[in-house]
């Protein structure tokens, strides 16, 4: 996970309704959306991130409204303002939970809309497998973050302002090591170091 949750809940609440725009626009023949022999083809990307994000955002919203005694807001984009103030909340109290799926939102929607370009896989391992093993499945391998588009609004027209993400990462679930452009040496040494 990279940047503020507050960052993160901000740019998808404003990248959703693009996802609904991408649909209509495949739907109505606008787009790329084309039907074969009676049955509309629409991009499964998007639709995929429309219905995670409608079937994951509530239920979770519920759950951490309910830990923390209140009542969760009505709509998906509220309830995403609230995500960062539930966090701190949930700090405070010391609760063992911690919000981290608008990360995850974020890079689905971002992928479903073109705004990420794809991950590499590199075929070194985490350096860290053999000290934690029981945090790294076999065979997993270091991933090299794609780049990312980010929406800006220039004299009154949005345009989409690439930045390479700069970083490796071990996508074990529990190991979270990452290294940026400037670790880069040390993440090589580190490996030769493994390998000798």
């Amino acid at each position: 996970m990279t940047g503020d949750l507050a960052g993160t809940c901000a740019e998808l609440a404003q990248l959703i309704p693009c996802l609904g725009d991408a649909l209509e626009r495949d739907n109505h023949g606008d787009g790329p959306g084309r039907a074969w022999h009676g049955i509309l083809v629409v991009n499964t990307d998007v639709l995929h991130a429309l219905l995670t994000i409608s079937r994951e955002v509530p239920p979770i919203s519920r759950h951490i409204a309910g830990l923390l005694g209140e009542k969760p807001p009505s709509d998906i984009d509220a309830m995403l303002r609230q995500f960062p103030r539930w966090n701190e909340r949930l700090a405070s109290l010391e609760r063992n939970v911690t919000i981290t799926a608008p990360w995850r939102w974020l890079a689905l929607t971002k992928r479903a809309l073109g705004l990420r370009k794809p991950d590499t896989v590199l075929p070194q391992p985490c350096p860290w497998a053999d000290t934690h093993p029981e945090n790294h499945p076999p065979r997993e391998t270091l991933i090299l973050a794609g780049a990312e588009g980010f929406l800006r609004t220039d004299h009154g027209q949005l345009r989409v302002e690439w930045v390479a993400a700069g970083r490796i990462y071990c996508p074990a679930p529990h190991c979270g090591a990452s290294w940026s452009q400037a670790e880069w040496p040390l993440l090589e040494r580190i490996l030769d170091m493994a390998v000798a």
